[in-house]
Formats: structure tokens, C-alpha cells, sequence
């Protein structure tokens, strides 16, 4: 019996930080996929949003060699799944 109630704790705790997204009373209404997508947001990235929203402090340029570095390779060297 034990076993089966093992993880009880951590689940009301996960649970209960979802409830802070999605009221529970809800949760019957999803699969876990879209409480996933509700919670998560979009798995995609798309790259070049990201890069035009970017700002940059501190003399710091979009066209420093180590920032133009940083966006090809997040760019070209990264799958979606990465």
C-alpha cells in the first residue's frame, strides 16, 4: 500500500503549483497534452523573433563577432528538439 501512495506529497505539491496556471477544477477538462501546452507554451522557438526582441546593455551590439557567433549557431547548430 505504501507504494502506491509513495509520491503522494510531490504530486499535491505539482499539483498545486499548476493551480496557480490552470484552476483545478479544470483539469478534468484536458488531456495531459494540452495542460502541458497551456503551462509550457509553444515548444517551437522561432529563432529570429527572439533575435529581433533581444536587447543588448552594457556597449554591447548586435554585431559583435561573439553575438553574431551565438545567433548563427543557435540558429544553424540547434534542432527544435535540441
Amino acid at each position: 500500500k505504501f507504494r502506491l501512495h509513495e509520491f503522494q506529497s510531490q504530486i499535491n505539491l505539482i499539483r498545486r503549483g499548476i493551480a496557480c496556471i490552470v484552476p483545478e477544477r479544470l483539469f478534468p477538462m484536458f488531456t495531459w497534452q494540452e495542460l502541458e501546452h497551456l503551462i509550457c507554451g509553444v515548444a517551437d522557438v522561432d529563432v529570429e523573433v527572439l533575435q529581433n526582441q533581444t536587447k543588448y546593455v552594457g556597449g554591447i551590439q548586435p554585431t559583435d563577432p561573439h553575438i553574431s557567433f551565438f545567433w548563427d549557431v543557435i540558429a544553424n547548430e540547434f534542432t527544435p528538439e535540441d
